[in-house]
């Protein structure tokens, strides 16, 4: 079983936090303004990050995130619908190939984002997701949850949640790692009137 279907974050609360474990790897991805996202440092740990503070908020290898109730979800977290507005949930790699052939022959650039049910900064951003599809209808838009699609998700090189992708002809045209709002509306935005489509 990959680390993607096991893993999830225990959080800590209080003021300490666990420093990085000086054996694992040094090199982190640089961290930007708003920014968080989940990244994987060793085979089995993930720590979430975000862009004021040098080191983790958080580190869990094989932690939960939070006790959960009887219908699995957190109790403090309200289920998150990823496939709402004009987004496509992929469920298989069938519906992926189809989603994409589907794109190709109506000539659209199509926007993927890599998510987990689990990931915090997820949640976060698929309201934001949701409403540019709205606003975008010439782009097509997908959601990949990476715990249901781990080993296609994992020949992405998705090694952190969430992960946006846009494509054309199926082929990776930008990428954008984290939540970070202000980019992904831009980035999404400029390119719905690249090809003279005005969002509502």
């Amino acid at each position: 079983m990959s680390p993607l279907h096991v893993v999830r974050f225990l959080f800590v609360l209080g003021k300490t936090r666990s420093p990085i474990d000086s054996s694992l790897p040094s090199t982190r991805p640089t961290c930007k303004p708003s920014l968080y996202y989940c990244i994987e440092i060793a085979s089995n740990t993930w720590v979430l990050l975000h862009s004021y503070q040098e080191g983790p908020l958080l580190q869990s290898s094989m932690g939960n995130c939070v006790a959960g109730n009887s219908e699995g979800q957190t109790d403090v977290d309200p289920a998150v619908n990823f496939s709402s507005g004009n987004v496509h949930l992929i469920t298989s790699k069938i519906g992926w190939d189809e989603k994409i052939s589907e794109a190709n022959k109506d000539g659209k650039l199509v926007v993927v984002n890599f998510s987990a049910s689990w990931c915090g900064p997820c949640r976060m951003i698929a309201p934001i997701y949701s409403e540019l599809s709205e606003k975008c209808p010439s782009l097509m838009f997908l959601t990949v949850d990476v715990d249901e699609l781990s080993e296609f998700s994992s020949s992405w090189d998705i090694r952190a949640t969430p992960t946006f992708f846009i494509l054309k002809d199926g082929q990776q045209v930008e990428k954008l790692v984290g939540a970070n709002k202000p980019e992904l509306q831009a980035k999404i935005i400029n390119l719905a009137e690249s090809i003279g489509q005005n969002p509502k």
